[in-house]
């Protein structure tokens, strides 16, 4: 049976994503649940991509982001949408902006460049209020321990860029953070300390 690594509601509790793990890797996937009759309205298996260990929606629940590896991947679950369930958005990835409708995981040294992404795997993600950032946080894994902050808005010229970079963040088997409402600041620990940072704009 499957392992579930992370869940998500959406805001309005119509909706459950989940992330799974199984032993050998043949059940792994994304699923979206529709909470009134506990159906599975949308899978997303064999995109080849390593290890999901977060899942999110974003405030209006049209999009869900998780992690694989070291990418982020943003999917489309409007079902009012011609786009449903479909990936919009890699970020981590020399290919951001290619045709994202297969999307494989093909590992390039290359990728491992901290000015395209992470370097260590990405453990936790979060969606900015309004939706047009998302800020995730890796481990110390390949020396990565760096929280980052993404241009999810697609009206920007900016879209799926790094806004910034905040270093040398504890992030060892978890990585806690927060974001405010309006997303002008996030909350980190360093050195078993609180930080923040009100670069997010």
């Amino acid at each position: 049976s499957a392992r579930i690594i992370s869940s998500s509601l959406n805001y309005d509790g119509t909706r459950i994503v989940t992330s799974s793990k199984t032993q050998g890797g043949s059940d792994d996937g994304i699923r979206l649940w529709d909470v009134d009759t506990d159906k599975c309205i949308l899978t997303l298996k064999n995109l080849s991509m390593g290890i999901y260990h977060d899942v999110v929606f974003n405030h209006d629940g049209t999009k869900i982001a998780f992690t694989a590896d070291c990418a982020i991947l943003v999917w489309n679950v409007d079902k009012d949408s011609n786009q449903f369930g479909k990936c919009i958005l890699k970020l981590g990835r020399k290919n951001n902006h290619v045709d994202l409708s297969t999307v494989d995981y093909d590992w390039d040294e290359k990728d491992m460049d901290p000015s395209i992404g992470h370097t260590g795997f990405v453990k936790s993600i979060k969606f900015s209020h309004d939706g047009k950032k998302i800020i995730s946080a890796s481990t110390e894994v390949y020396e990565d321990n760096t929280l980052r902050v993404w241009n999810v808005d697609n009206n920007s010229k900016d879209y799926g860029k790094i806004i910034f970079t905040v270093d040398n963040v504890e992030t060892y088997q978890v990585a806690p953070f927060a974001i405010n409402h309006c997303g002008s600041k996030i909350v980190y620990m360093y050195e078993n300390t609180p930080w923040w940072d009100d670069k997010v704009r």
